[in-house]
C-alpha cells in the first residue's frame, strides 16, 4: 500500500502487507521510557493511522527485553522544579496519547514482554487487546517514591475495579504476567515469542472477517463518551451491513473491499 506512517529516531512504523501498522517503542537503551519525543511520536503516530482507510488493526510492541520501564528518569527528576502549570501541561501530552489510542477506529493489540511499569501500563491498558510472554512483570511504584499515581491510576480503576486497583497501587509492588491476566490486564500470556506472534496472528485473521465499520463503530461506542444507541443506528444503515447481512443471507463470507452494498 502507498501510505506511510510518521516516523521517529524512538518510534518504528511500519505497515505491512495485511494492512497492519506495526508501531515499536525503539529507545531499548533506556527501558523504552516514555520521553516527551516518544510520547508526541505516539501520538502523531495513533492520530495518522485514524486517516488511512486502509489499515485494519494496529500492533504496539517495543525493541528490546522491556516493553516499557514507565516515565523517563529525566522527566521525572524535572518535574520537581516543574511549576502546576508545567506538570499540567506535561500529563496532558500523556492524556492526549491514551486519547488517540482510545479513539483509533482499529483494534489496538499490544504485544509486551518484560517490564511494564507505572505510566506505560496506560498504553495497555488503552489498547482493545493485550498479549505478554509469561515472564513480563507489571509494576505500580508511584508511591514508593513519593507521588500519588497519574493518569494510568483511572484507567486502571476503570478497567479492572477500584479494589483491584486499590490494592495493585497502594502496595507499589510488581505482579507476574499470569497475574495480570487473572485481572484482565492483559486476555493472554505466552511461553515463547513464537507463541506470542501465533495469537497476534490469530486475532489479526480475526478481526479481517469483522466489517471495518463496524469495529469503528464498537470501539466509538465504548470509548469515553461514546452513545451506544446512535451507534447501533447508524450502523444499521452502513454499506458494510447490507453486504454482511447479503453475505449472511447467501451462506458466504462478506467482502469488505466489494464496491457494491
Amino acid at each position: 500500500m502507498t501510505a506511510s506512517l510518521p516516523t521517529s529516531t524512538v518510534l518504528d512504523t511500519d505497515i505491512d502487507e495485511r494492512n497492519v501498522a506495526i508501531l515499536t517503542l525503539n529507545r531499548p537503551g533506556a527501558g523504552n521510557a516514555l520521553d516527551a519525543d516518544l510520547i508526541a511520536s505516539l501520538t502523531d503516530a495513533f492520530r495518522s493511522i485514524a486517516g488511512i482507510d486502509a489499515v485494519r488493526a494496529v500492533i504496539l510492541t517495543a525493541k528490546g527485553p522491556n516493553f516499557s520501564v514507565g516515565d523517563d528518569a529525566r522527566r521525572i527528576a524535572a518535574r520537581l522544579s516543574w511549576s502546576a502549570e508545567e506538570t499540567a501541561a506535561d500529563k496532558k501530552t500523556m492524556t492526549d496519547l491514551i486519547d488517540a489510542i482510545r479513539r483509533c477506529p482499529v483494534p489496538v493489540i499490544a504485544a509486551v514482554r518484560g517490564r511494564t511499569n507505572g505510566s506505560a501500563v496506560a498504553l495497555l491498558l488503552a489498547a482493545d487487546l493485550a498479549v505478554a510472554d509469561r515472564g513480563a512483570t507489571f509494576s505500580f511504584p508511584d508511591v514508593r517514591y513519593g507521588a500519588v499515581p497519574g493518569l494510568f491510576a483511572d484507567l486502571l480503576a476503570e478497567e479492572i475495579g477500584r479494589s483491584a486497583a486499590r490494592a495493585l497501587l497502594l502496595t507499589g509492588g510488581a505482579i507476574p504476567a499470569v497475574s495480570a491476566a487473572q485481572l484482565d490486564l492483559v486476555q493472554q500470556v505466552t511461553g515463547t515469542p513464537q507463541n506470542m506472534d501465533d495469537v497476534v496472528s490469530g486475532w489479526i485473521r480475526q478481526i479481517e472477517r469483522a466489517a471495518p465499520s463496524a469495529l469503528a463503530g464498537t470501539k466509538a461506542m465504548l470509548a469515553p463518551g461514546g452513545d451506544p444507541q446512535q451507534a447501533f443506528l447508524d450502523s444499521w444503515r452502513s454499506a458494510d451491513a447490507k453486504r454482511g447481512i447479503r453475505a449472511m443471507l447467501e451462506g458466504r463470507e462478506p467482502n469488505w473491499n466489494a464496491a457494491d452494498a
